[in-house]
């Protein structure tokens, strides 16, 4: 569902909810990389393997191409 501003919501791969702040991140437990809320995100990275790739954040300024 889009936000208010027209751009996709952000939703956490563990738990679906909607928010502002997601980071991506991998374990060997997880299928490739996975954007998690900040909720999720001590479970994930508990995990073996654990790998951070990043954060994504809404409203984020959009980059000139």
């Amino acid at each position: 569902m889009p936000r208010p501003d027209g751009q996709p919501a952000l939703n956490c791969d563990c738990c679906e909810q909607a928010g502002p702040l997601h980071y991506r991140v991998s374990s060997d437990q997880c299928d490739g990389w996975i954007f998690v809320c900040p909720s999720c995100w001590p479970r994930i990275r508990a995990q073996e393997g654990y790998r951070y790739g990043g954060t994504r954040k809404a409203g984020r300024r959009k980059r000139n191409h």
